[in-house]
């Protein structure tokens, strides 16, 4: 009952927050922009011939910024998560688990943390920016965004997300320093370094970006933990077809002498029907991926599995499709669905969602999971059921 109201005033906080326009929308004069959300995301796990399992999670985030010269900003954003439901009751989640922090810092922590309710806070985001001509540094808590494809992004070292979980799209960030230096009109320097919170996690990396032939290209250098790696990535059109790639090699940096390199190269076309329909279509190669069906691999496809810049699929192969409706602004519909060659697995994810108006939205999902051992079988599906209010 307690957790209901809780619930209930966050929604009304946030609808009173929006209508009065000057937190909505801080004043041309003032220096310091707020917004954020509050989702509230019902969800039920329906099992073939098993009993239904319903889990429920508020996910709030506040976002700040400080802009206090034309030549340094800063940045705070905070995200709120509240889990309940019977998989809660039936300790699905780990309290140490969502209490970790991977940054160099400790920005995780649980307010509250019951056998039927837990709240995790996380400082998502916490970065000052100094910027002079054509020269840029930022330091902090930050998103560093390097990938180029929609689904799988093998030059993303610094954040890799797995595209299933679905309902987190700002990403995790990275606590790290990052250059950026301006080249010429079309190109660009970047260098970053994260140092790791355990031995053998740093990442040190640079990427020079350009524009040739109306196409962007990108080349990336870098350690990655234990691996040095080189990568490249793209970005144009082919007519009315967009077109994007990225690879990315990783070697052991210790033993360059053996054959212990791996590869993950993705590539992407997508395009628009008639300004109605938009396709994207890809396909993944990673090089360690299985080569034959494995049942602990498969259990990845429902848990997101450990998603890592080296590990973007269980899978060697790996390819994506995705048909959304986008001829209106209110309602949109559409399904995405990628299918794991080696383990023959298949996950399919419809989507539907209508706009009530500049701050409420409303949208049904599904996630759907299959796999084929004798015959291909329905292993799990989750229904969900979101409310978004912004501000």
């Amino acid at each position: 009952m307690k957790l209901g109201c809780f619930i209930l005033m966050l929604f009304l906080a946030c609808d009173l927050f929006a209508q009065d326009d000057t937190l909505k929308e801080a004043p041309k004069e003032s220096n310091l922009k707020l917004n954020g959300y509050v989702k509230k995301l019902h969800g039920i796990f329906l099992y073939p011939d098993e009993n239904s399992l319903q889990w429920a999670l508020v996910h709030n985030r506040l976002n700040s910024k400080w802009n206090p010269s034309s030549n340094f900003s800063t940045v705070l954003e905070i995200r709120n998560r509240i889990l309940y439901g019977e998989n809660v009751k039936n300790g699905m989640y780990n309290s140490k688990l969502l209490d970790r922090d991977n940054g160099a810092a400790d920005l995780t922590f649980l307010p509250f943390d019951t056998k039927s309710a837990k709240m995790v806070t996380s400082v998502e985001r916490f970065w000052a920016r100094y910027t002079i001509k054509n020269t840029e540094i930022t330091l902090g808590r930050q998103r560093i965004n390097w990938g180029v494809n929609l689904v799988w992004n093998p030059n993303d070292i610094f954040n890799t997300y797995s595209f299933i979980d679905f309902d987190y799209e700002e990403r995790t960030g990275s606590d790290a320093i990052r250059l950026k230096i301006g080249a010429g009109e079309m190109s660009a320097l970047e260098l970053a370094a994260k140092p790791g919170k355990n031995k053998n996690d740093d990442v040190y990396a640079f990427m020079y970006k350009m524009n040739k032939a109306g196409f962007d290209f990108q080349l990336l250098f870098g350690l990655y933990e234990k691996d040095a790696s080189v990568g490249t990535g793209w970005a144009g059109n082919i007519g009315k077809i967009g077109f994007k790639g990225e690879a990315t090699y990783f070697h052991e940096a210790q033993n360059f002498s053996d054959t212990c390199g791996m590869i993950n190269a993705t590539t992407e076309f997508d395009y628009t029907i008639v300004g109605k329909v938009y396709v994207n279509a890809s396909y993944l190669f990673n090089s360690e991926g299985l080569t034959t069906p494995d049942v602990a691999a498969s259990s990845q496809l429902v848990t997101n599995g450990n998603v890592t810049a080296k590990f973007l699929s269980p899978s060697m192969h790996s390819a994506f499709l995705q048909i959304k409706s986008i001829s209106s602004p209110v309602f949109s519909t559409g399904i995405s669905g990628i299918y794991f060659f080696e383990m023959n697995g298949l996950y399919l994810f419809p989507s539907l969602s209508y706009s009530i108006n500049d701050r409420w939205e409303a949208s049904i999902f599904l996630q759907s999971y299959w796999l084929k051992e004798k015959e291909m079988e329905n292993k799990m599906n989750n229904l969900l059921i979101r409310i978004k209010c912004s501000f």
